[in-house]
């Protein structure tokens, strides 16, 4: 039977790929928590520096515990960066597992005319551990027509989402 664009060519089973994916959402709710944490604690190292320039205003509090009190505040302001550099870093994970479990589905881009059909189809999709980050896998297709032409004609295309696929000539 014809192949046609949008056509499910293949799919590997994306249950470890939604596993990574649920993980990553749950590291985001951590980074969110450990985010609001922090910034309730600028909100009482402000309301501490407020309640000892007060006393100090009184000649109460000493020189030594006004520098404490900024100092706190400031380690506070640093904490409230590192979590939202954090949440960002887990936000960013979350993104690289929904695009990871899209990718377990291989869909035609292009129609093949002449009722083709897919000879060998092995995926290989790009995961963590083993492979260098950013490193694409190749996967090889080959749709042979009822003609013998092959297709693409080309020797590389993109084929799917985030797939280089090397065409046999």
């Amino acid at each position: 039977q014809p192949v046609r664009r949008g056509d499910l060519l293949a799919e590997v089973d994306p249950e470890e790929f939604r596993q990574a994916q649920e993980q990553a959402g749950a590291e985001v709710a951590v980074a969110r928590a450990n985010l609001e944490s922090a910034e309730i604690g600028v909100q009482a190292a402000e309301r501490e520096l407020e309640r000892v320039r007060s006393l100090q205003d009184k000649q109460i509090a000493s020189d030594a515990e006004l520098e404490g009190s900024l100092t706190q505040l400031a380690k506070a302001r640093v904490q409230v960066s590192v979590a939202r550099a954090q949440l960002r870093q887990r936000e960013v994970s979350l993104e690289t597992a929904r695009l990871r479990v899209a990718q377990t589905r291989l869909v035609a881009e292009w129609d093949l005319p002449g009722g083709p059909r897919c000879r060998d189809i092995c995926l290989t999709l790009e995961v963590d551990g083993g492979v260098e980050p950013g490193t694409m896998l190749e996967n090889r297709v080959m749709v042979e027509s009822s003609d013998g032409a092959r297709y693409p004609d080309n020797e590389a295309s993109t084929f799917g989402a985030g797939f280089l696929l090397k065409f046999a000539k």
